[in-house]
């Protein structure tokens, strides 16, 4: 089984998050009977609700109905799992993950569920429990290398590794995750998934720019037209001040994107990642078109609804900024991307507060932003911005300095 779920990633078809791997997983239900094969159906539409085009409660209810017809569909009750928990029902979430468990025992899988099921915990406020569920997924992931490690498939050896840098980065153990994708890079130098994730780490996470910038590099020796090293690279040379080379990479990742909303106009994400481009190269107007494209799939999202704010305000259109802003803060904490422990999801509600003038929530959200990782560099920089709005101004230069020290130019 890990074999193939591997493939299934190599493929491009699911990222090497571990969040994702359920959903390579679901290819594995095709050996089943007439009765079945309803189920499969029930669980495929399960999995594209809870993706860009749907909503939670009618994923969760397509699970169930996959699960009437066959309750041992150990994805069906991961699915289940994914639905409650975005929607914030944690104690159900893990009993779902935990019907998953006993039912599917391949390795890979487990660490899957695993790893959401810790997320759960955590929202509960079970850390000790949390830090257990982590654990073992870590120790999955060093189960799976010396597997793979004995045999001669370089290239599952190679994803082996990718797996557990994704698991480190959730754990916010950065420096140790970049050993990893060193390793996963060392042993199959061609994948642009790898490259894509370590430039990320390095520039995002831990302010190693130049190095992030390295890695980018090497993606886009591989792919010149990869659309998320375009805009990674553009992003960190933006935050190292080089705005022109910045504005170029922008543009180059503008035309992927446009290639990729073209053959696939429902995808959310790629909508609301053309609308941040539009934003960066000052294209107001068209990114606020993005930003409502995004929002007509997928009613709610609050990355569009924060776009679409940031777009209004840019072009004076100030209230209706508001109302996007406000609207985007409604169920924060119940969506996936804004996981506990991590410093990124608070760092966006700080972002919101500040550009709703709620400059002490905002600074609070920044203050414990910089507890989980105090080496973000653009943290310290909008940590600043919030005591300058403060009148607080000798704090707000020490933010800035530290902002600089990590290589942001303010």
């Amino acid at each position: 089984m890990k074999n193939y779920i591997f493939n299934i990633i190599r493929s491009g078809k699911a990222r090497t998050n571990l969040i994702s791997l359920s959903v390579a997983l679901a290819i594995l239900c095709t050996q089943v009977v007439a009765e079945e094969v309803t189920a499969d159906d029930w669980y495929k539409r399960g999995q594209k609700l809870l993706g860009d085009t749907g909503s939670y409660e009618e994923a969760a209810n397509a699970f169930e109905r996959a699960l009437e017809i066959n309750s041992t569909n150990a994805l069906a009750w991961d699915g289940k799992g994914a639905s409650l928990s975005r929607m914030g029902r944690f104690e159900e979430a893990i009993k779902a993950y935990d019907k998953a468990l006993e039912i599917e025992k391949d390795e890979v899988f487990t660490a899957g569920v695993l790893q959401k099921k810790a997320k759960s915990l955590e929202n509960l406020g079970m850390m000790k429990e949390a830090a257990s569920a982590n654990e073992q997924v870590v120790e999955i992931a060093d189960k799976v290398i010396k597997e793979w490690t004995k045999s001669s498939d370089s290239v599952n050896l190679s994803l082996a590794w990718q797996f557990k840098a994704d698991i480190l980065v959730e754990q916010r153990k950065y420096e140790e995750s970049i050993l990893s994708y060193d390793n996963a890079t060392k042993i199959d130098p061609a994948n642009i998934l790898f490259w894509n994730s370590k430039g990320y780490t390095l520039g995002i996470e831990l302010s190693r720019f130049n190095e992030s910038l390295d890695a980018y590099n090497r993606s886009l020796e591989i792919d010149p037209s990869n659309a998320v090293a375009l805009k990674g690279k553009a992003k960190i040379l933006e935050i190292i001040g080089r705005h022109k080379e910045a504005l170029v990479l922008y543009n180059e990742a503008l035309k992927s994107y446009d290639k990729i909303l073209k053959k696939n106009p429902i995808n959310t994400k790629s909508a609301i990642l053309r609308g941040d481009i539009l934003l960066a190269l000052g294209e107001n107007e068209e990114a606020l078109k993005a930003f409502d494209r995004a929002l007509e799939i997928k009613p709610g999202s609050y990355s569009a609804l924060i776009g679409k704010g940031k777009a209004l305000d840019a072009l004076g259109q100030h209230g209706t900024a508001i109302k996007a802003f406000k609207d985007s803060l409604k169920d924060f904490k119940l969506i996936e991307e804004t996981r506990l422990e991590r410093a990124g999801p608070l760092v966006i509600k700080g972002d919101v507060l500040q550009a709703l003038g709620s400059y002490d929530e905002a600074l609070l959200s920044y203050e414990e932003a910089l507890k989980l990782n105090p080496k973000y560099a653009g943290l310290w920089a909008n940590k600043g911005a919030a005591l300058r709005a403060l009148g607080r101004m000798d704090e707000a230069e020490e933010a800035f300095v530290k902002a600089r020290g990590l290589g942001c130019k303010v």
